[in-house]
C-alpha cells in the first residue's frame, strides 16, 4: 500500500522517474507473490515509461497489460510492435493470422496477404473465412471489392479440391519417414477445422523430425490445442518453441489466448484506459 501511494504522488508531481521507481517495486513483489499487479499501477508505469521516452519498457509494459489485464487496445499495440520487428516472411503471415484471430486485422492488403498465404499453405477454408470477414466488414468493399469477391470464389473452387486430395496427401504421409508431409497434412486439418486430426498429424510429424520449420508445426500443433479447447496442452507446445527461435515471440502470444479467453468468462469486458 505505501509503495502503491509513494508511486502515486510521484506520478501526480511529474516525478516519473520516482514514480517508475516505486510502481516498479511494487509491481515486481506482487508479481514474485504470483498474484496479479493492478491496471492501474501498470498503467502508471507505461505513461511514466511514455514521458520519460523509454521505449523498450513501453513494450514490456504494454506485454505485462497484455498478460494480466487483456484487452482489445492492449492486444493492438502490442502485436504492432512485435509484428514491426525483422522477421521472416513466414512468420510475418503467422503475426498476420493472429491479428485475424483476435480481430485486429484492419487493413485491405493484409487480408489479401494473409488468403494468398493460406492458399498457398494448403488452407483454402481459411482464405474464404478471410475474405467472407474482410467483404462483410466492408474492409474490402470500394474499388478493389470485384477483385476481392473473385479471389473469394478462387478459395472456394480451392477448397474443393483440397477435400478430393487430402486423404491420399494423409495416405503418403503416414508411410513417410520425415515428419514433413504430416505437418503439411496437419495444417491442412488446422484449416479444415478438423482438430483432433490436426493435433494427430502434427505430433506424428514433431516426433519423426526432419521439419522444415519445426517451431512453424509447434506453433500449428498449439494453435490446434487450442481450438480444440485442451489449452493445458496448447501452453505446453507454444512453450516448446525454442528460445531463441524467430517464432518465439509469436508463442508467446498465441499462449496468452487461452488466459484471455478464461478471464473473459470471469469478469465482464471494459472500456480501455488509454
Amino acid at each position: 500500500m505505501l509503495l502503491e501511494l509513494a508511486g502515486q504522488s510521484k506520478y501526480l508531481a511529474g516525478d516519473f522517474r520516482g514514480a517508475v521507481a516505486r510502481t516498479a517495486q511494487l509491481v515486481a513483489a506482487t508479481v514474485r507473490k504470483g498474484a496479479q499487479p493492478q491496471e492501474a499501477s501498470l498503467q502508471i508505469l507505461l505513461d511514466s515509461y511514455y514521458q520519460l521516452n523509454d521505449r523498450k519498457q513501453m513494450a514490456q509494459t504494454w506485454e505485462m497489460l497484455l498478460r494480466h489485464h487483456p484487452k482489445p487496445e492492449y492486444w493492438r499495440n502490442v502485436l504492432e510492435i512485435r509484428s514491426a520487428q525483422p522477421h521472416s516472411e513466414r512468420v510475418d503471415f503467422y503475426y498476420l493470422a493472429l491479428k485475424f484471430d483476435v480481430g485486429m486485422l484492419d487493413d485491405p492488403e493484409d487480408y489479401e496477404t494473409l488468403a494468398l498465404g493460406a492458399i498457398d499453405l494448403g488452407m483454402p477454408e481459411d482464405a474464404v473465412r478471410v475474405l467472407e470477414t474482410g467483404l462483410r466488414k466492408g474492409v474490402l468493399a470500394g474499388k478493389s471489392e470485384p477483385r476481392f469477391r473473385r479471389m473469394l470464389v478462387h478459395a472456394q473452387a480451392e477448397t474443393v479440391k483440397t477435400s478430393d486430395g487430402v486423404k491420399g496427401l494423409a495416405q503418403q504421409a503416414q508411410r513417410a519417414s520425415s515428419g514433413q508431409p504430416d505437418a503439411d497434412i496437419g495444417r491442412i486439418y488446422l484449416g479444415q477445422r478438423m482438430y483432433d486430426q490436426a493435433v494427430a498429424a502434427l505430433r506424428r510429424g514433431i516426433q519423426k523430425g526432419a521439419l522444415e520449420h519445426s517451431d512453424q508445426a509447434r506453433i500449428d500443433l498449439g494453435v490446434a490445442y487450442l481450438k480444440s479447447g485442451e489449452t493445458k496442452q496448447a501452453r505446453e507446445a507454444f512453450a516448446a518453441v525454442k528460445a531463441d527461435s524467430e517464432w518465439r515471440g509469436l508463442a508467446e502470444l498465441w499462449s496468452l489466448r487461452p488466459s484471455e479467453a478464461s478471464q473473459a468468462t470471469k469478469q465482464p469486458s471494459q472500456p480501455a484506459q488509454r
